[in-house]
């Protein structure tokens, strides 16, 4: 079985199956919104987690690759997955090389997982697990963690690649107080969008930030964020088709799989040559912070 498949292929596989990771990647996001729980908690940072919660991880990234690679992967029968006919047992570790190995591991092929929330990068490769690539010592579980030769011999199918990132984490202190503190889940989401601007913003970011039912309807026209924040000249970008063109027309991030995006506009001049967009009868541009307040258009 192992002379028919290696993890050099098993890591090809993925690559090919999986063009550029960004699938992946988001995997890894929709992982930590899970254990954030961040509609019904308000967390958003790894170290607001118990222990016990930073370990389920582990589970709940699992459980999401095997739901979201579904083409790709099976359920294992002596590990957690079979791929291209082979056991592969899955691992998550919140350290880079910090996996933990039982036993029955051994004679199988690993899929190892990390992230790190604070880079926003993420790591998956292929390794078959042999006792010459293991350290000599086990804890308590008898599990032992990779040597220098174990770690050298990973097939990476993704390395430090980039996964839609926490914007929250990534706020300065005074930031992430002006949007958490307010009471009101509606003043909250407008906040966001005042301080955070022509960056991606994740669906489970809205649900933390809004900590309501139904928390897009807080983005939407008829009371929510997009009427709300018009008179301020700030559009709200979400996937819809002619919201992409708009953001691809600004050279702005295109929004995806129920991201949003904001960002203040203003007429543009006639004279004016970078990127324009076309709304109505009116070009628009992405205003600078001297340009004065316009009212934005509407893009229902």
């Amino acid at each position: 079985m192992f002379d028919q498949v290696t993890a050099q292929e098993l890591a090809q596989h993925f690559r090919v199956e999986i063009p550029q990771g960004e699938e992946m990647g988001r995997v890894f996001r929709q992982t930590f919104d899970q254990a954030y729980d961040g509609q019904h908690t308000g967390r958003f940072d790894p170290d607001q987690l118990s222990k016990t919660e930073l370990a389920h991880i582990g589970s709940l990234l699992e459980i999401n690759i095997r739901r979201t690679f579904d083409r790709v992967i099976q359920d294992g029968l002596l590990m957690d997955f079979q791929i291209l006919g082979v056991e592969v047992d899955c691992k998550y570790s919140k350290q880079p090389f910090g996996w933990m190995l039982p036993d029955e591991a051994v004679g199988h092929y690993a899929m190892l997982c990390h992230a790190s929330e604070r880079l926003s990068t993420f790591r998956v490769g292929f390794l078959r697990i042999v006792p010459e690539l293991l350290n000599r010592g086990a804890n308590r579980d008898r599990k032992r963690t990779l040597n220098l030769a174990g770690r050298e011999s990973i097939s990476w199918a993704w390395f430090d690649q980039s996964y839609p990132k926490n914007i929250l984490l990534h706020l300065d202190a005074a930031s992430q107080e002006a949007i958490m503190e307010p009471t009101s889940g509606q003043t909250r989401v407008d906040n966001l969008f005042r301080l955070v601007q022509s960056e991606l913003i994740p669906r489970g970011v809205i649900y933390t930030v809004a900590q309501q039912k139904d928390p897009m309807k807080r983005i939407r026209y008829n009371g929510g964020s997009r009427s709300r924040l018009q008179s301020e000249g700030i559009l709200i970008l979400g996937d819809y088709d002619r919201h992409q063109r708009i953001a691809r027309d600004l050279e702005l991030p295109i929004s995806r799989h129920g991201d949003s995006l904001a960002v203040r506009v203003f007429p543009a001049e006639a004279t004016f040559t970078g990127p324009t967009t076309t709304i109505g009868n009116t070009r628009w541009r992405v205003a600078t912070s001297s340009d004065p307040v316009v009212p934005a258009p509407a893009v229902p």
